[in-house]
């Protein structure tokens, strides 16, 4: 279970992520009421985020920071279309994530082959571990 400003801090990171491209697609915003429903964020405040800065604050574990990361993979892939600017922010998020580059561009990879662009919970847990090997 999420915070308030744990969910707030996501979804935040999700709205930048998928106006990067200079649009909000109709898919994607469905993504984020959907990410903001399962945190159990108040559709009312939802709004208000689409206009404040981002600042940008980790996740405290390694799989937190993993899974912020799928999610905004989703969102890239969401509009079916990836614009070069997002392709690198995400690079560059992983990066500040501290993350594992090879096995981010492994999910991304993953992800790109796959028609739905989703990658089961077993294989992504398995791409993010071969690190770890």
């Amino acid at each position: 279970m999420y915070t308030t400003e744990e969910a707030r801090t996501i979804l935040l990171e999700l709205i930048h992520f998928s106006t990067i491209d200079g649009q909000l697609h109709a898919r994607e915003k469905q993504f984020i009421e959907m990410i903001a429903l399962s945190l159990q964020f108040p559709a009312a405040n939802l709004l208000a985020l689409y206009h404040e800065e981002m600042p940008i604050i980790p996740a405290v574990s390694e799989f937190e920071r993993y899974q912020q990361f799928y999610r905004l993979a989703l969102i890239m892939f969401c509009d079916q279309r990836i614009h070069e600017r997002e392709w690198q922010f995400i690079q560059e998020v992983a990066l500040r994530m501290g993350l594992n580059l090879s096995a981010t561009k492994r999910i991304l990879h993953t992800m790109k082959r796959n028609p739905q662009t989703t990658i089961k919970p077993a294989v992504l847990m398995q791409l993010i571990q071969e690190q770890h090997n």
